[in-house]
């Protein structure tokens, strides 16, 4: 590849990611899970985790909020 054609390539980067911090906002969502789901549904895309497990725990919170189940430590 020559030096223009690295110039023009597209910069493909991936996203940081932190297992730590993934955790840390699913323990807020637990904490105040009415207010803050309904906050992030629209602004944190299922995707957003990194995390298979954590993004499916997102996904039924969401599901949860969204049917007006009781979300707490002993319900997920």
């Amino acid at each position: 590849m020559s030096e223009s054609e690295k110039k023009q390539a597209p910069l493909v980067m991936e996203m940081p990611r932190s297992e730590d911090a993934e955790r840390g906002v699913l323990s807020c969502f637990l904490q105040n899970p009415n207010e803050l789901l309904d906050e992030c549904r629209a602004t944190l895309p299922e995707d957003a985790f990194y995390n298979v497990g954590n993004r499916s725990l997102y996904a039924e919170l969401l599901a949860m909020r969204e049917a007006n189940k009781e979300i707490g430590r002993a319900h997920v």
